[in-house]
């Protein structure tokens, strides 16, 4: 499928597609997320790994740790951004919002 759709990126979202699509990649997701990886299977050969936005809902039990996640994710969602940008030779580079 990946093959057809010909993606120039492609995002991994949460622990259970990186153990189906990288298995060989056993660190915790706050090691991986925010990373890019080189992988054969991927048109571009590069995938980036992403908290599952499921990740922020469950987190809001404690508010330390949904301000810290939410941060984390608000700055994945900007490098992957910026990669697009310059796939599509854009210069525009995104501030914290």
């Amino acid at each position: 499928q990946l093959e057809l759709v010909d993606p120039e990126v492609v995002v991994l979202l949460g622990k259970t597609a990186v153990e189906a699509l990288m298995p060989s990649e056993r660190a915790p997701m706050s090691e991986l997320a925010g990373k890019w990886f080189s992988q054969p299977w991927a048109p571009s050969g590069e995938v980036f790994v992403m908290y599952h936005p499921a990740a922020l809902l469950h987190a809001r039990i404690d508010e330390n740790k949904y301000a810290t996640l939410r941060n984390q994710m608000w700055l994945h969602i900007r490098q992957l951004r910026n990669k697009v940008d310059k796939l599509e030779d854009k210069e525009v580079t995104y501030k914290d919002v």
